[in-house]
């Protein structure tokens, strides 16, 4: 079982990544305001946008690519 970062922009296709972030692996949490994947690492403090691309933060890679079985 993986946990996944979900997200469909304005009627678009889902982005489906894995929601392991990258570089420890703990979980991230959807910021419904900014629309950012955050990490709860308050001394991490990495962001990635809804399309999964680093916006600031010590990850060294944007989420990765994640299947989506239904």
């Amino acid at each position: 079982m993986h946990k996944l970062a979900v997200f469909r922009p304005n009627q678009g296709a889902l982005i489906v990544r894995s929601a392991d972030y990258p570089h420890l692996s703990c979980s991230l949490n959807w910021n419904t305001t900014e629309k950012t994947w955050d990490c709860p690492c308050p001394c991490h403090g990495s962001r990635f946008a809804s399309d999964a691309a680093v916006i600031n933060g010590h990850s060294p890679m944007p989420l990765l690519d994640a299947p989506l079985e239904i």
